[in-house]
């Protein structure tokens, strides 16, 4: 509430604002936050305060937005389902006998429950895309190397760093698109990160776009609707 009220005395007094100015954000219980706990989920880690913030919380405030808290994860962020011996089982707000899948799920809930507008989650093989669609928002796993996972544990090295990303999670397509721009570009903290400007594409560019699916993988068999 402190941080707010000083947002809106900056907004009253006519200083020149970030793009989150004033939103308030969630964070996904594995990336660092400074003053708050980051437990991953693990006893291992139930009582870790991070002394600083990790690259993408830092941008996001200095854009202005404001962290109201972590969301909860299962162990080392690990399975499809957000349950931990720390904080216990997160379900999902459209049915609480469900699970808003993981290992983003708390984040996923917490944005579909209107807890928070927005935040952010991570994603080595669905964590942020399986939970999204448990939910019903919108979460995007970006290009490895676009957002650098720099405080993020499990730490972005080895298996995690090829694939692994940490992204946007939102109610809205337009804010994962706001969040992202905010939270890209590269970190000496990351060994995968990449130094690329982004470019849109214009309508005219969209419409030249391939989109590449595929129907059947070999081993999991998809339902015809």
């Amino acid at each position: 509430m402190d941080r707010a009220r000083a947002a809106e005395a900056e907004l009253i007094s006519g200083r020149e604002l970030g793009p989150l100015h004033g939103v308030p954000l969630t964070v996904k219980d594995t990336i660092d936050t400074r003053g708050l706990r980051t437990t991953s989920g693990s006893r291992l880690r139930a009582t870790d305060v991070p002394d600083r913030d990790a690259t993408v919380v830092a941008r996001l405030k200095a854009a202005g937005a404001i962290i109201l808290g972590k969301t909860n994860t299962p162990e080392m962020a690990v399975p499809y389902e957000t349950d931990n011996p720390v904080f216990g089982r997160t379900n999902n707000p459209h049915d609480l006998d469900r699970t808003p899948g993981g290992s983003s799920g708390g984040e996923a809930a917490a944005i579909a429950a209107g807890l928070s507008p927005a935040g952010i989650g991570s994603d080595l093989s669905g964590s942020i895309r399986v939970p999204a669609h448990f939910s019903g928002i919108c979460g995007l796993k970006p290009t490895p190397g676009r957002i650098p996972a720099t405080g993020h544990f499990p730490n972005s090295v080895g298996p995690f760093a090829l694939i692994g990303v940490v992204g946007p999670m939102a109610r809205k397509v337009q804010d994962l698109k706001l969040l992202f721009e905010v939270m890209q570009g590269p970190d000496i903290g990351d060994p995968s990160a990449v130094s690329v400007p982004v470019r849109w594409p214009d309508r005219d560019e969209l419409k030249k776009v391939p989109i590449g699916y595929f129907e059947d993988d070999g081993r999991t068999p998809v339902t015809a609707a």
